[in-house]
C-alpha cells in the first residue's frame, strides 16, 4: 500500500509541475524556431515598407 501512494503522488506531480513546464518549453524554442524562419524568408517583404516608413 505504501508503494502504491508513493507511485500515485510521484505521477501527480510530473503530471502537474513537470509535465507543463516540458511542454512551455518545447512551445517556447519551437515558436522561437518558427520565428527566426519567418524572418529569414521572403515573406517579410510586405512588412518592410511599414518598417522603412516608421523608421523615416
Amino acid at each position: 500500500m505504501e508503494w502504491q501512494g508513493l507511485i500515485s503522488i510521484l505521477i501527480a506531480v510530473f503530471m502537474f509541475f513537470i509535465l507543463p513546464v516540458i511542454l512551455g518549453f518545447a512551445i517556447v524554442i519551437r515558436d522561437a524556431r518558427w520565428q527566426a524562419e519567418q524572418s529569414c524568408c521572403p515573406k517579410p517583404r510586405r512588412v518592410m515598407p511599414k518598417q522603412v516608413t516608421v523608421s523615416r
